[in-house]
Parts: C-alpha cells; structure tokens; sequence
C-alpha cells in the first residue's frame, strides 16, 4: 500500500466528494483521484466509499475501521512528503 493512496482516501473522506478533493486539496484531476481510490480498495479487498452524484458516501463497516488506521499511518510517517501530481510533473523535478 503507497502513502499516497492512504493521504488521497483521507482527504477525499475529509472533502466528501472526489471533485473537491482533487481540485483543493490534492491538485490533481478528479479521475486520476478517483482511479487512485479505485486501486486502494482493490489492495485492502473493500469497497471504501459509494461514489454518489453529488459526493461520495463511506462505507459503513469498511470505512469506519479504515479511515482512522490511515490517519494513523499518515501521522506515523508525517516526516515523509508524498508529492501531488503536480509536483511529480514538474519540469523541476527529475523523476
């Protein structure tokens, strides 16, 4: 599991909607992000959020466990700084 994947759930959680998310808080586009939570719940095996079309809804059983073990994981590696899409486009950034 990427830390992205754990800061993207948890931002998306925070924003209730893929589109905010993305837009004001990750800065990258709404389908990368949504592909990016796509691929988190097939890695834990669980559907994470029910996509709405004003938002999105976490699931109950899922999420409630979840959502609180990726704020932990995130704090534990807060030191570490993963890059946003835009950052890793960057014409500064060599990768």
């Amino acid at each position: 599991m990427e830390l992205r994947h754990l800061r993207y759930f948890v931002a998306v959680a925070d924003a209730g909607s893929l589109t905010v998310a993305a837009e004001q808080k990750l800065h990258t586009s709404q389908p990368s992000l949504s592909r990016q939570i796509r691929d988190l719940e097939q890695e834990v095996g669980v559907q994470l959020m029910q996509r709405r079309a004003h938002g999105v809804e976490l699931t109950l059983a899922d999420s409630a466990r979840c959502r609180p073990a990726f704020r932990d994981d995130l704090a534990h590696h807060s030191d570490l700084k993963s890059p946003t899409h835009s950052e890793m486009m960057s014409p500064s950034n060599p990768g």
